[in-house]
């Protein structure tokens, strides 16, 4: 976000994408619930030095930048927050006002909470809102059925108990046999890497028994 872009959010009603606190002296308590909505949402930028009266914002700026700034971007990389949270930071000059944006990306790692899980907030209109436990729920969920990335690389680490051998006695059970652990990159089709690894590992399972 530029300049220009900032004057364009600040003329307008409502973003869902984009959050004010006035911060003037230090940072704002409320600002943990927003980092975690945006996280948890879409990401958004959050915007310090700038107050919104009715349907209008108003630019204050604040009075600390650089120590404001350090507290905010550390207590994101700090144990306050369930996971670490890396800002893009900008800062812009209105005259002699310094106003200071942080941009929250959306996180891979839901859901994103500070303190306690119950400290869990989602982004709904321009607002934050805490998530209930279903919505908690359903970011586990989303989060244990997530899509392998390009170029992302998975391990999986086959164990075989038991596996049934014919001999002249009858069924006998061999013991425990670990396989190595696999590594498929997801490139043009990770279904078919996966399968021919699967299948050198069994075919060499075999010989092995």
């Amino acid at each position: 976000m530029n300049k220009e872009e900032l004057i364009s959010k600040l003329s307008d009603i409502e973003w869902e994408d984009f959050e004010v606190k006035k911060a003037q002296s230090e940072v704002p308590k409320n600002s943990w619930q927003t980092v975690s909505a945006f996280s948890n949402t879409a990401g958004g930028w959050l915007v310090f030095g700038v107050i919104e009266t009715g349907k209008e914002f108003e630019i204050k700026g604040v009075k600390n930048p650089g120590e404001i700034e350090q507290d905010f971007i550390n207590t994101l990389r700090s144990e306050k927050f369930n996971i670490p949270i890396i800002p893009e930071c900008k800062k812009f000059t209105f005259s002699d006002k310094t106003v200071l944006a942080f941009y929250i990306p959306l996180s891979d790692k839901k859901p994103v909470y500070y303190n306690t899980q119950a400290n869990t907030f989602i982004r709904t209109g321009s607002g934050d809102q805490r998530a209930t436990k279903e919505e908690i729920d359903a970011m586990y969920r989303d989060q244990a059925l997530a899509p392998i990335l390009p170029n992302q690389s998975i391990k999986v680490r086959f164990r075989i108990f038991g596996i049934p051998r014919m001999s002249g006695t009858g069924n006998t059970c061999q013991g425990l046999m670990h396989l190595t652990v696999i590594t498929c990159y997801k490139k043009r089709s990770f279904f078919k890497n996966f399968a021919f690894c699967l299948m050198a590992h069994l075919l060499l399972a075999e010989r092995w028994l």
